[in-house]
């Protein structure tokens, strides 16, 4: 049976308003680990482009499309927050 002490979501917000990046994090053994983050700062694409990235291993890996669609960069936020709250347990499995 694995013990979960905390889980959170930290907010990180880039140079202006509408780059960002949300990290699900759990900690396990007194150790934080990041499960999943969703981000659009990466300037090669453009903030209208949303992904996430999963961490088999703690590593971060390649770019996903998200499980549902999103309208720009508030709305990204606000939809990935409720899918890390409403997830979590899946998502830090």
């Amino acid at each position: 049976m694995i013990v979960w002490d905390e889980v959170d979501i930290i907010h990180l917000s880039g140079s202006h308003d509408d780059e960002y990046a949300l990290m699900l994090r759990i900690k396990r053994d007194g150790e934080w680990k990041t499960c999943v983050s969703v981000d659009n700062s990466h300037e090669r694409e453009g903030v209208d482009v949303h992904h996430m990235h999963r961490y088999p291993h703690g590593e971060k890996g390649e770019p996903e499309p998200l499980p549902f669609p999103v309208s720009d960069s508030n709305d990204a936020r606000a939809k990935v927050i409720d899918w890390m709250t409403d997830n979590w347990g899946i998502l830090c499995s």
